[in-house]
């Protein structure tokens, strides 16, 4: 398995946000999860990208356990609204953060960048940017190093009808090459025919959608 929760539970404030959570991820598998506002879809992310820990139960990554302070590595991360150091252009941000794993070059930056159609040579700041312009950054920052677990929260969020295409050629081609993703969303039909298995959480619970 690329990642699994074992019978995690989670609670905020006395609030119960995750209960009895069980959830298991194959290679090359594409995994939904719908519900919600605040049904715990985004918490379940932080979960697997070692952004919160449990307070009952497991969360491996890559076959390893992630314990408090350790963050698993080889994920591509889009939680929640991509944010930028907004003084700099968008290829100084991703040059920046290809920088901290030393993975790829900028030739695969540009290229990235160009599939997700943003122009590598811009020299507006990120600040300048639209909605859908940083959306689509976001996705060219969790795509870029190739990793084998993605992990998006509603990554079409913004996004016009030629991009979100974009997004699903680029997912698709990810996974064909042995990539998994858990995607977050509220487009059911988007999760439905991208994922290969959906579930649905309510007041905490996880439950697979049968039908999908």
């Amino acid at each position: 398995m690329i990642a699994t929760l074992d019978h995690v539970q989670k609670r905020f404030k006395g609030k119960r946000v995750l209960e009895d959570v069980a959830l298991q991820i194959k290679e090359g598998e594409i995994v939904g999860v719908i519900g919600g506002n605040g049904s715990g879809k985004t918490t379940i992310l932080r979960m697997l990208a070692g952004l919160m820990y449990a307070d009952q139960g497991e969360t491996t990554v890559h076959g390893k356990k992630i314990n408090t302070g350790e963050f698993p590595g080889n994920i591509g991360l889009l939680i929640e609204t991509p944010r930028f150091i907004e003084r700099l252009t968008g290829m100084e941000n991703l040059k920046m953060l290809a920088g901290i794993q030393n993975k790829i070059d900028e030739p695969r930056i540009r290229e990235t960048m160009k599939h997700f159609f943003l122009d590598p040579d811009l020299k507006d700041p990120v600040k300048t940017y639209s909605l859908g312009m940083n959306q689509r950054l976001g996705l060219v920052q969790a795509f870029m190093e190739e990793p084998k677990l993605l992990l998006l929260d509603e990554p079409t969020n913004a996004l016009d009808e030629k991009s979100r295409q974009r997004f699903e050629e680029v997912l698709l081609e990810a996974r064909s090459k042995g990539a998994s993703a858990v995607i977050v969303s509220h487009h059911q039909d988007e999760i439905a025919r991208l994922c290969d298995r959906v579930y649905l959480i309510e007041e905490g619970t996880l439950k697979e959608v049968t039908g999908q």
